[in-house]
């Protein structure tokens, strides 16, 4: 990434309720509008978390925390835009 270069990054609400013994309700929000991305499995909800970038946890904690609670909301990225931002002064040059 070069100086002329900006990062915009997009987060979204992710929230998991354990609705089973080894199933959980996933739902996630974003600018008010909430997606439901169905019931997972723990290894699927595993699968799903390690592929995402969470904001101040990571996917075996959020899987210790509801092994001993019922629901947990975190934070996630949903995109990442770079644009390049073309300097008129370098153009000049």
């Amino acid at each position: 990434m070069s100086g002329d270069d900006l990062l915009f990054v997009t987060l979204t609400s992710l929230s998991i309720q354990r609705s089973g013994p080894d199933s959980f309700a996933v739902e996630q929000s974003h600018d008010g509008v909430k997606k439901n991305l169905g019931l997972m499995s723990e290894t699927e909800l595993w699968a799903y978390l390690n592929s995402r970038t969470l904001i101040d946890i990571i996917p075996c904690q959020v899987v210790t925390f509801l092994n001993t609670c019922k629901a947990l909301d975190l934070d996630m990225v949903l995109a990442v835009l770079r644009t390049e931002v073309k300097n008129p002064a370098a153009a000049r040059t």
